[in-house]
């Protein structure tokens, strides 16, 4: 564990950074910030995170990064016609033939170098090669996009860049300020909230998790950083979490502020185009309306730690670490402070929740002046200049008239009802001409091209053909790591012998990867009713009857297994 003390005034605040390293430099002078806080995917990438994270994924951070180059190019000929026509040097052609020979290597050669480097994907290898350097602080955490592996590394020591600290489990940084002043602790979580993959850490070999490009917070992290924040907690200080989930709409992150008795959150996970704040009290009516959300996360996360932990010791597994770990059980066992309690009703109407825009979209400036925190927002915002291609129908600097709308409205409408009249009765003058006989053949008479209006087909139209599985009635099981034999225990004696076949499939959904389903057939929809009634409900853990008809699945006492909060199990 680590606390480090720093001095600093004015934090710029940024979303999503994207592997853009070079501009926080920029940044940090247009916005004369002493210090810089990322909540967003940061651009933890290296040479070789193009074949662990994925081809969408690399593929999206090269465009971002070849957007960025191009930029700069543009805005280096744009200083460099102004200074030519300033001091008034013209290179000749040859000269300039010469200096792009002088080069030595094409731009195919070019890019294949920033491949082995991984610049194509973010400017981190240049700050890892000493060949770029941070001028202020920088404070971040890792995003739903990062590398896990790269962050390992910097965690283990064996990458380093100067002025670069990660905001994890056990480190926290104090932004320094004049004796009797408040200082600013700032503490937080990388990655995305995945309630489904809390107590998994995906391929890491350490306790940060992530998987193929995809990071997200674990419960052993909220435990143990609840622990590291009770040794440094001091009542004085201003604690700011810092997490790339947005923490308002989260009550999980929501009741993990709240333990960790943060005063503002930061966050970037809605990416809207202005930076966006909000208070408890603003989402809230009553401060036991919010308790009660509080409450219900905190029984919904301890509900399913004890699914995890009974699981584990119904197969004879040996526990893991993190469910020994005794922050993470006074995490989930230790309700909030009741609404009468004094911080519990400051943070109802105190604690603001900050979303932050993309470092293209925005940005946010904590201005720290003696105990005052005050905050600066900048965006892009929307742009409305697709509404100059409309003509204008109302005055400069007048609203339109109601009447003039209706008598707008009820004309277009007439003139919609007349024009279908005149298409009927088109329609019915030539099927006159078409019913009389040698009409065709006629010279004399000229011929009229009449306006045929398309009369839709009254056959129904062709079904899209699906598998045969989908046309059998039987039982579906949410855990599929089981085996055949496992999966048939838990049905009655005489349901198993009407079984037709049983088939494994693995989620396509891309948050539990490598985990499978199970689905048990059978002949008949009685036979599946039957044995779903009477399959052992504690053995077989979530089960639902396959209803081909209506292509729904029923779960037990007809409610899905979701809860008010995306997770909930019967």
């Amino acid at each position: 564990m680590s606390v480090t003390e720093i001095a600093g005034q004015r934090v710029l605040c940024l979303g999503d950074v994207r592997g853009q390293l070079s501009t926080l430099n920029d940044l940090a002078i247009a916005h004369r910030a002493t210090a810089i806080v990322c909540a967003g995917t940061f651009g933890f990438f290296d040479g070789d995170s193009r074949d662990r994270i994925g081809n969408t994924n690399s593929r999206l951070a090269s465009e971002l990064m070849s957007q960025k180059a191009s930029k700069d190019e543009s805005k280096g000929e744009s200083k460099g016609e102004s200074k030519g026509e300033n001091e008034g040097e013209n290179k000749s052609e040859s000269e300039g033939e010469n200096e792009d020979e002088s080069n030595g290597r094409s731009k195919y050669e070019e890019q294949r170098e920033k491949k082995r480097l991984g610049t194509d994907l973010s400017d981190l290898p240049l700050f890892l090669a000493k060949r770029a350097e941070f001028k202020v602080p920088v404070y971040c955490t890792p995003g739903l996009g990062d590398d896990v592996e790269v962050v390992n590394k910097f965690l283990n020591g064996e990458y380093s860049v100067d002025n670069l600290h990660i905001l994890n489990e056990s480190s926290s940084f104090f932004l320094d300020a004049p004796e009797g002043e408040a200082r600013i602790h700032l503490f937080g979580l990388g990655g995305a909230f995945l309630v489904d993959s809390l107590f998994d850490v995906g391929t890491s070999k350490t306790t940060t998790p992530g998987n193929k490009g995809i990071m997200w917070i674990g419960l052993w992290q909220m435990g143990q950083l609840i622990a590291h924040l009770q040794e440094e907690w001091d009542f004085k200080d201003v604690h700011i979490f810092v997490t790339h989930s947005p923490v308002m709409l989260n009550p999980v992150l929501q009741y993990f502020s709240v333990v960790a008795r943060a005063d503002i959150t930061i966050s970037s996970g809605l990416h809207f185009r202005h930076c966006v704040s909000t208070v408890n009290s603003s989402m809230y009516n009553l401060t036991n309306d919010w308790v009660d959300v509080l409450n219900e996360a905190r029984a919904d996360l301890h509900e399913r730690y004890n699914k995890v932990r009974d699981g584990a010791v119904a197969r004879g597994e040996p526990l893991k670490p993190i469910l020994n770990l005794g922050p993470v059980v006074r995490l989930l066992t230790e309700a909030p402070p009741g609404p009468t309690t004094k911080f519990l009703y400051s943070a109802y109407h105190n604690q603001w929740h900050w979303n932050l825009c993309s470092i293209e979209g925005g940005a946010l400036v904590l201005a720290f002046n003696g105990d005052r925190l005050a905050s600066e927002t900048v965006s892009a915002g929307f742009c409305y200049g697709s509404r100059h291609k409309y003509e204008g129908t109302t005055r400069k600097g007048q609203f339109p008239n109601p009447e003039d709308v209706v008598r707008k409205a009820a004309k277009s409408a007439a003139e919609k009802k007349e024009s279908d009249k005149n298409s009927d009765k088109n329609f019915d003058q030539s099927s006159e001409k078409d019913s009389d006989k040698g009409s065709d053949n006629d010279v004399s008479k000229p011929k009229i091209s009449v306006y045929m209006p398309k009369r839709e087909s009254s056959k129904p139209k062709a079904r899209t053909p699906v598998s045969a599985d989908s046309n059998e009635p039987g039982l579906w099981f949410r855990d599929g790591q089981k085996t055949e034999q496992e999966i048939l225990d838990t049905l009655h004696e005489e349901d198993r012998a009407n079984v037709t076949k049983v088939v494994f499939k693995e989620y396509n959904n891309g948050q539990r990867p490598g985990s499978k389903f199970c689905t048990v057939f059978f002949s008949t929809a009685e036979q599946a009713a039957t044995a779903y009634e009477r399959v052992d409900k504690d053995k077989a853990g979530t089960v639902a009857i396959r209803n081909p008809h209506y292509r729904q699945h029923h779960f037990h006492g007809n409610k899905r297994p979701s809860g008010k909060y995306g997770f909930r199990h019967h």
